[in-house]
């Protein structure tokens, strides 16, 4: 039998049906400023952009002193992929999980990094969702 008669045919209707539970806008955004601001935190590439980047999505200027990309990278990184894995809502902010593979260059090229997971705190402002927590090491799940 193929694959396809294995786990069973899914049709455009199936992929286009709407069950009804959608998504939670809420969530969506700050889950999105996380992976995106745990990507640009562990890339090293010495691009003034990526600190650009990181220094605007950070809720205080003492944060970003705090950043590790104002000095040269001893080597280049690049994040494969981040994605969320926890959400823990609170009052006044968010702890996401975030878990990231980066990828770093060696004299023969790039050579993938394991999976590792951090965890940081963003909030809400009236410039969207901003990081007021630097990303802290914390277990897979």
């Amino acid at each position: 039998a193929g694959v396809a008669e294995q786990i069973g045919e899914v049709g455009e209707g199936d992929v286009m049906a709407d069950d009804g539970e959608g998504t939670d806008a809420s969530v969506e955004v700050p889950v999105l400023s996380s992976e995106w601001f745990g990507a640009d935190f562990f890339t090293r590439d010495g691009s003034p952009e990526t600190l650009a980047s990181l220094e605007s999505a950070l809720a205080s200027p003492e944060l970003a002193a705090e950043l590790p990309h104002h000095e040269v990278p001893a080597e280049t990184a690049f994040v494969e992929w981040a994605k969320v894995f926890d959400v823990v809502e609170t009052d006044a902010s968010i702890q996401m999980s975030v878990a990231y593979r980066s990828v770093h260059s060696e004299q023969d090229g790039f050579v993938r990094d394991p999976v590792r997971a951090v965890e940081l705190t963003i909030t809400e402002s009236g410039q969207g969702w901003l990081v007021s927590s630097l990303p802290s090491v914390i277990a897979l799940p």
